[in-house]
C-alpha cells in the first residue's frame, strides 16, 4: 500500500515540475543534471542535425547513442507529448523493479540465513535480517527513488541518465532471478549508453551461478554470460548501424566517453584536472583516470565473489562517481539501494558526517556556480571545491558500507566482539585518559 502511495506521490511530483517552466529552465542549465553526453539540449540539436541530412558526431554537438536519439527523433514527430510521459513511465518502472528486486533478494538472503543458522555465532540474532526487513525496505527504496531529489531533477531535466538507470535496475532484478539472458541484455542496454557497465560482466556470471535453479559450474556461467553479451551487443551495435550507417557514428560515441574532450564542468573529477594538465601528458592521465574507473572491478569480484548483489551495487557505485562525464542522476540509483544493507548500519563508522557533507556540498554546488559565473566573485577553484567534497563524500559513503557490510559478516560468524589472537578473550577498547 505505502510503495503505491510513493509510486503516486513520485509522479505526481514529476507531472507537477513539468508544469513549471522556470524550473524546468534552471535546471536545464545546471551541470550537476546536464552533462555533454546526457544533456537534453544536445540531444534536440542532434536530431535537428540529423533531420536536415547532417552528421551529428561531426558537429560536436550530440555524443549520446544513436538509438536513444532515433527514439527521441520520432516521438518528436509523430507524438511530442508523449515523451514527457517516456520519462516519467522510465521512472516508475525502476521503482518498481527495485521494490520487487528488493523483496526478492532479501526473501533469499533471510532464507539462506535460516539455512546456515548453525554456522552462525551465538548471541548475533540482534544484528541478523529480520523478517520485517523484507516488508519495510522494499517500500523505503522505492519510496527514495521516487521521491529523491537527485532523481527527480534527472527525470524533469530529460536527462538519458534516467533511461540507464532504468537498464541498471531491470539488471538488479533479472540478477536474483539468475536469468542470464535477461542480464546480459540489460548489461548490453547499459554499455551501448554509457560504456563503463560493462564491468558487470563480471556480476552476471556470479549472480547466475549463485540464483540460477540449476546452477552450473562458474566457468560456464561466464562463459554463456560473455556469449549473450555478445550476442546482444551486436543486434543493438546493427540496429544502431541500420539507424545512422556509417561506422564513425559508433565509434564516436565511445571515443567521446574514453577521451573526454569537453570540458564543460560537472561533478565529476575529470573536467578541472585536464583544463590544467598539459598537453603532452593529457593522454597518460587520460588512461590512468580510466583504468580507475575499471581496475575495481577483478579485485572486488575475487572479495564478493559469494556476494555478487553487493558487488554489483559496489560497481554501480563506483562508475557512477569515477566516470568521465558524471551527474547527480548516477547517484540517485545506488544512494537508493543504501537501505537495503540496513542491518549492517550499526557498523558504520561516520554516517553522520558523511550525510552531512553530502547534503552541504550539494548545497554549495549551485551556490558556488552562481558566484563564478553569475556574480563574477569567484573562479573555477571555488565550485570545483565543492564538486570534489561531493566526490569525496559519495567516495566515503561507498567505502564505509563496504566495510560495514563485510565487517557484518564477520561478526556474525565469530561473534559480536572480536577475539584477542591467539586467546579466547575478548578484545576491549579503552580509552586512554
Amino acid at each position: 500500500m505505502y510503495e503505491i502511495c510513493a509510486l503516486f506521490v513520485g509522479i505526481g511530483l514529476r507531472m507537477w515540475l513539468f508544469r513549471m517552466p522556470r524550473v524546468l529552465l534552471w535546471i536545464s542549465s545546471r551541470p550537476e543534471i546536464e552533462t555533454p553526453l546526457t544533456s537534453w539540449g544536445r540531444l534536440i540539436e542532434g536530431e535537428a542535425l540529423m533531420r536536415n541530412s547532417q552528421s551529428y558526431q561531426n558537429k560536436h554537438s550530440y555524443h549520446g547513442s544513436t538509438l536513444l536519439l532515433a527514439l527521441i527523433s520520432y516521438l518528436n514527430l509523430n507524438a511530442p507529448s508523449s515523451v514527457e510521459i517516456l520519462f516519467i513511465a522510465s521512472d516508475v518502472i525502476s521503482a518498481v523493479a527495485l521494490y520487487l528486486f528488493a523483496q526478492k533478494f532479501l526473501r533469499k538472503e533471510l532464507k539462506s540465513q535460516k539455512e546456515c543458522k548453525e554456522k552462525l555465532f551465538k548471541g548475533v540474532s540482534s544484528i541478523l535480517i529480520k523478517p520485517e526487513h523484507v516488508s519495510k525496505v522494499p517500500t523505503i527504496i522505492c519510496a527514495l527513488y521516487m521521491c529523491n531529489p537527485f532523481s527527480l531533477a534527472t527525470c524533469i531535466s530529460k536527462s538519458s541518465v534516467t533511461f540507464n538507470n532504468l537498464f541498471l535496475a531491470l539488471f538488479l532484478l533479472s540478477a536474483v532471478q539468475g536469468s542470464i539472458w535477461q542480464m546480459a541484455f540489460y548489461v548490453a542496454l547499459s554499455t551501448y549508453e554509457t560504456l563503463y557497465p560493462v564491468q558487470l560482466l563480471l556480476a552476471t556470471g556470479l549472480c547466475a551461478w549463485k540464483y540460477q535453479e540449476k546452477p552450473s559450474t562458474l566457468k560456464i556461467c561466464y562463459l554463456k554470460s560473455l556469449a549473450c553479451f555478445t550476442f546482444w551487443m551486436a543486434l543493438i551495435l546493427t540496429l544502431s548501424f541500420l539507424c545512422e550507417p556509417t561506422t564513425s557514428s559508433l565509434l564516436s560515441h565511445y571515443k567521446f566517453i574514453l577521451s573526454a574532450p569537453d570540458q564543460t564542468p560537472n561533478v565529476g573529477v575529470f573536467w578541472y584536472f585536464f583544463t590544467e594538465v598539459f598537453d603532452h601528458f593529457h593522454t597518460f592521465f587520460i588512461c590512468v583516470f580510466q583504468i580507475n574507473v575499471l581496475i575495481y572491478s577483478i579485485p572486488m569480484s575475487i572479495k564478493l565473489k559469494s556476494h555478487p548483489v553487493f558487488l554489483v551495487f559496489m560497481l554501480i557505485a563506483i562508475t557512477g562517481i569515477f566516470k568521465s562525464y558524471p551527474s547527480v542522476g548516477d547517484a540517485s540509483l545506488w544512494l537508493c539501494l543504501l537501505p537495503l544493507w540496513s542491518h549492517t548500519f550499526s557498523y558504520l563508522r561516520y554516517p553522520s558526517v558523511t550525510g552531512a557533507m553530502l547534503l552541504t556540498s550539494t548545497i554549495l554546488c549551485p551556490v558556488m556556480w552562481h558566484m563564478w559565473i553569475n556574480a563574477h566573485s569567484a573562479n573555477a577553484n571555488f565550485y570545483f571545491a565543492a564538486t570534489l567534497a561531493y566526490t569525496t563524500a559519495l567516495v566515503l559513503i561507498t567505502t564505509d558500507t563496504a566495510m560495514a557490510y563485510l565487517n557484518w559478516h564477520v561478526r556474525i560468524r565469530e561473534g559480536l566482539k572480536p577475539c584477542v589472537a591467539g586467546t579466547s578473550e575478548k578484545a576491549v577498547l579503552r580509552l586512554m585518559n
